[in-house]
């Protein structure tokens, strides 16, 4: 879902804020070890983001976030996403990492439910995936 522009007083109880995050917003598709980075439009972002694959090995689910270099420059994140050059790929995770910023978890069932489910996985080993939190309140 897409950000929409809106005020203080159209704010209902149900809703959640987050932090907008500049990055490449992706879907990470985790089981059994195996890992797929997929972009809105379908790219397939897996090869070019080597240091968040290992980490999220780790896990299982389907995530949904955004993917950042920890220098929060835009152009930054662009000197990554289209390279396909294995050597200059494992270069620039060196020179400029990233950090997936996870807010949700895809699966059935409420907003609340796959909220305490995202909350229950342990992140904070992790030095390229956080989880982006958020607030009732409108103040993300």
């Amino acid at each position: 879902m897409l950000c929409k522009t809106g005020t203080i007083k159209d704010i209902e109880r149900k809703w959640l804020f987050q932090e907008k995050k500049d990055g490449i917003r992706v879907l990470a598709v985790c089981f059994n070890g195996n890992v797929k980075l997929k972009g809105r439009s379908g790219v397939d972002y897996t090869h070019r983001f080597p240091e968040l694959v290992e980490e999220l090995k780790k896990f299982e689910g389907s995530f949904d976030g955004e993917i950042c270099c920890l220098s929060d420059n835009f152009q930054d994140i662009q000197k990554r996403v289209h390279l396909d050059n294995p050597l200059r790929i494992k270069i620039l995770s060196k020179e400029l990492p990233v950090k997936l910023w996870i807010f949700d978890m895809i699966e059935t069932g409420k907003l609340s439910e796959r909220i305490r489910t995202l909350n229950t996985r342990d992140f904070s080993a992790c030095r390229h995936i956080s989880l982006l939190h958020y607030t009732n309140d409108g103040m993300a």
